[in-house]
């Protein structure tokens, strides 16, 4: 792929990669069990739950306290203690789960992306807890353009960040600093197991339930490019 900023690991000066090729900078590392990466940057989580980022940090995405781009994969120091056992690279923001429930974000907070709650800063270069409501954890989440999904220990799905296209049950064009639950989508199916939100701007949300259920919303790109205010049922006993 194209290294830009870094996004590969591969190093400086590597422009294009046209083939699989072992990070060097990680040979050495414990094993990687989990990759993210959004446009221009990329998050790896060791199954020891050490989290190291590399690519474009304009924001402060990659969480190492400032906004210069690493070249290769470097830890995020401020995550040392904390056994992260999830991750998602987003567009110019990055979220972190760790064990026992808890959630951090860092990078650009547009709309309320980061979930940190009213008055949290535009850019956030050191990984900060998101907003949860008391006696509520978190097992996994998904980063997309301007909009974050996050699931619960219950199964439950919630959203911070923009919902311009009505991908989530907030009102068009709403903005959430911090996550709000989806309880239009506890409808008989279990608990959410999957989800993706699709990038690019045009923004759509897809739900996996634990009975084989897929529900999905948002803008559905064609040539009317309709949007599905939530829930549209796509699939049913997948």
């Amino acid at each position: 792929g194209f290294n830009r900023e870094g996004a590969l690991g591969h190093g400086e000066g590597v422009e294009e990669v046209p083939e699989p090729r072992v990070v060097e900078a990680l040979r050495d590392v414990a094993f990687i069990t989990t990759a993210s990466a959004s446009y221009e940057h990329t998050l790896l989580l060791t199954e020891g739950g050490r989290v190291y980022s590399c690519g474009r940090s304009d924001c402060g995405q990659l969480g190492h306290g400032g906004f210069w781009d690493a070249w290769v994969p470097q830890e995020i120091a401020s995550l040392t203690g904390r056994r992260v056992v999830g991750l998602s690279a987003g567009s110019g923001y990055s979220v972190f789960v760790t064990e026992g429930g808890g959630a951090l974000s860092c990078g650009l907070n547009w709309g309320g992306v980061l979930g940190q709650g009213p008055g949290a800063d535009e850019h956030c270069t050191v990984p900060a807890a998101v907003v949860a409501q008391p006696g509520v954890g978190f097992t996994r989440v998904v980063a997309g353009f301007n909009s974050t999904l996050l699931i619960d220990t219950t199964g439950a799905a919630w959203v911070c960040g923009g919902d311009k296209y009505g991908a989530f049950e907030a009102a068009v064009g709403a903005e959430l600093d911090t996550p709000m639950i989806l309880p239009r989508l506890a409808g008989g199916h279990g608990a959410v197991v999957g989800a993706a939100i699709s990038g690019g701007g045009l923004e759509a949300a897809l739900l996996l339930f634990a009975d084989g259920t897929v529900v999905g919303s948002g803008h559905d790109r064609g040539p009317r490019h309709h949007h599905h205010p939530p829930p549209s049922w796509l699939l049913d006993g997948v």
